[in-house]
């Protein structure tokens, strides 16, 4: 078997010492940029693969932020996680996935973190009291992304998700329909606040056209959606989620409801935009970039005892009609 490309090869292609190679690759202002040219580029020549592991085992430091997301089936989850890890390269940071299958973050999922001696935790899965206390204990921040937090110790970043609800109930009112329901697989704070705002944008409607149908993941509602939108004659229809409402679309297609094109569904994320979708969808969105720049920005200041300052912030959000899908943010 042929013996992995080494510093040592470097430096004695380039006739200089191993410490040079070392600095040049760690980026180190004592190397010239000149040098750490001819360093990077002679090290993409011969094959030279960074090993951070054996540098976390020297140094006791590596480089590596779980990342944590529970579903694998939720685009969601996909997009979102695959722009923090894109982001977190960007910075200089590996992020390594790991699976929660649980609506909460609970201790007895933290070994990721211990085992790859993660320096940062992001999570897109709300952390449990006894995690957050776990984490502070060992000084390693937590970031959380889509999820308000009470807790001091947990930095967060949300999209305006009571404005986000508030944007569909005018959306509905503007449109004139007449028979509104908000539909939500999460009893989330994150859901809650989609739901006031809808319904306080439609304070004023009349409140027995106005139906609420939510429950945890883990419980079936399709059949009482179905016979709510047939009872009530359902023509507007707010879904927590767009893989929610994508769900929503297939069970009134799979239902004896005449046409589902006289029902309007509006879901949250706009992922139209982000990633191709089978099928188009009015949607809320937020700029899903920024918020992982922002809140990985704010990690690495951290990491680097920078900033200590507590991240909690909102970014704005719009309603995307589905003809508005392409638009940029």
């Amino acid at each position: 078997m042929k013996n992995r490309v080494s510093m040592k090869d470097i430096a004695n292609e380039l006739n200089i010492t191993v410490d040079a190679v070392s600095k040049a690759l760690r980026n180190s202002p004592r190397i010239s940029e000149q040098l750490k040219k001819l360093v990077f580029d002679k090290a993409r020549e011969i094959g030279y693969v960074k090993n951070n592991i054996a540098l976390s085992l020297k140094s006791g430091k590596t480089n590596f932020v779980a990342v944590y997301l529970n579903s694998l089936l939720n685009p969601f989850f996909a997009v979102l996680s695959h722009k923090i890890i894109q982001t977190l390269k960007k910075y200089g940071y590996v992020g390594i996935l790991s699976f929660c299958d649980s609506h909460l973050l609970e201790e007895d999922r933290l070994s990721n973190i211990f085992s790859n001696n993660c320096v940062g935790v992001i999570t897109l899965v709300e952390p449990s009291e006894k995690s957050i206390e776990i984490l502070k204990k060992n000084e390693i921040p937590i970031y959380v992304l889509g999820i308000k937090s009470d807790n001091s110790y947990v930095n967060y970043i949300v999209s305006d998700d009571y404005n986000g609800g508030r944007c569909v109930g005018n959306y509905f009112l503007k449109h004139n329909y007449k028979k509104a329901l908000f539909f939500s697989d999460s009893l989330s704070g994150t859901s809650i606040e989609r739901k006031q705002g809808f319904l306080d944008a439609l304070a004023e409607f009349d409140s027995n056209s106005i139906f609420v149908l939510e429950s945890s993941p883990t419980i079936d509602l399709s059949n009482e959606l179905i016979d709510v939108v047939k009872k009530e004659g359902i023509d507007f229809i707010f879904s927590f989620s767009d893989y929610l409402a994508l769900k929503v679309m297939h069970w009134i297609d799979k239902s004896d409801i005449p046409s589902r094109k006289d029902i309007k569904i509006i879901g949250y994320d706009n992922l139209c935009y982000w990633t191709d979708m089978y099928e188009h969808l009015s949607s809320v969105g937020y700029d899903m970039d920024e918020m992982c720049k922002v809140a990985i920005d704010c990690l690495d200041q951290n990491l680097k005892g920078k900033s200590k300052e507590r991240l909690a912030e909102t970014i704005d959000v719009k309603l995307f009609d589905d003809n508005e899908f392409n638009k940029s943010y």
